[in-house]
């Protein structure tokens, strides 16, 4: 992985550590951690400011596809992690010294019987999003460590999520190109887009929630 400034495309530094493909990864809400999962099975975090290598664990048992931060409380940074393993991890990182920092993980959420290609947090800090290969979009509670409710899709795969910034729209989109709205909270099916002619690989909304 590299590190570039965005106003002049200045390379600054690589990220070595992996030693298999890195299939995802996500910038913490303050923009001091990156989070990476590889092929090889393992959940690593980095320094921005730096780029070392601050904590690393292997965090299923099968190669791992998504990474998103959840939150951050009482100097906790939260994490979630999906792959071929069918179940969802949360994480705590706590950072810190050496002896001080720990990348823990604290849950296992199951439900989907596919792989999980994707997984977003809703503005609400609360509601965790999850695609799978089962071609279900799944919402899940963090809170309560449940799912909420499950939304599939019969024309294929979800390979990409995405959340409107008012939190009440989930659009999702797979193998077939066609694209769905869902209503977070319930599930429920807003819209249905179709016009893409290959599988569609990432999503997201406009700022104002007006474009997708």
């Amino acid at each position: 992985m590299r590190k570039i400034t965005t106003q002049n495309w200045n390379y600054i530094y690589t990220l070595s550590g992996h030693s298999d493909g890195v299939t995802a990864l996500d910038i913490s809400f303050d923009g001091r951690y990156l989070a990476s999962v590889s092929w090889d099975q393992t959940l690593r975090i980095w320094s921005l400011e730096t780029g070392a290598l601050i904590a690393s664990s292997v965090a299923h048992t099968q190669g791992l596809l998504a990474v998103t931060f959840t939150g951050f409380v009482h100097g906790n940074y939260y994490l979630a992690t999906g792959g071929f393993e069918q179940n969802i991890r949360l994480w705590r990182f706590t950072p810190g010294n050496t002896e001080e920092r720990m990348l823990t993980s604290t849950h296992t959420l199951t439900g989907h019987v596919g792989s999980i290609r994707v997984l977003a947090i809703a503005p609400d800090g609360q509601t965790l999003i999850s695609g799978s290969y089962d071609q279900t979009v799944k919402q899940w509670n963090l809170n309560r460590k449940v799912m909420l409710c499950s939304s599939y899709d019969p024309l294929g795969a979800i390979n990409a999520i995405t959340v409107s910034k008012d939190g009440n729209m989930i659009a999702s989109a797979g193998e077939d190109g066609s694209i769905n709205c869902w209503q977070l909270g319930s599930g429920k099916i807003l819209s249905f887009l179709s016009g893409n002619v290959y599988s569609v690989k990432s999503l997201v909304f406009s700022p104002d929630g007006k474009s997708l």
